[in-house]
């Protein structure tokens, strides 16, 4: 679900977000004396750039799962509406069937009593 994938989405940016921290912290301890503030300000800004970057991916994720979903749900309410003229149809249908085998029923019986009629008056006429 969305949800689910949201989930999994920020814990991995949590982590990724610790393991940069760690790293940030490991480098500035072992800098010692001789790290500049410079240094320093441009791992901060690559850190900053790092972070926009992956919010800006959230985002578009986001949107894209917002606007699958609703994608999702005008295709639910579409299948609603064609299930009820199919099942419609499929009724119609089965009542059409009927008609046509009772119709060949009475074609059948029909042209077996014009038969017996026909050969009923050339047995009388002949005999």
């Amino acid at each position: 679900t969305a949800r689910s994938v949201i989930w999994t989405h920020n814990k991995k940016m949590a982590s990724a977000y610790e393991a940069q921290k760690a790293e940030l912290l490991e480098g500035h301890n072992g800098m010692g004396k001789e790290s500049s503030n410079s240094e320093i300000v441009q791992s901060l800004q690559r850190a900053r750039g790092l972070i926009s970057k992956e919010l800006e991916k959230s985002n578009a994720t986001m949107q894209l799962l917002d606007e699958g979903a609703e994608k999702l749900r005008q295709t639910y309410t579409e299948y609603q509406a064609h299930r009820g003229v199919v099942s419609s149809n499929a009724q119609l249908l089965g009542k059409l069937a009927t008609r046509m085998l009772t119709d060949s029923v009475f074609v059948y019986f029909a042209f077996s009593v014009y038969l017996g009629v026909c050969m009923y008056i050339i047995r009388n006429r002949i005999f």
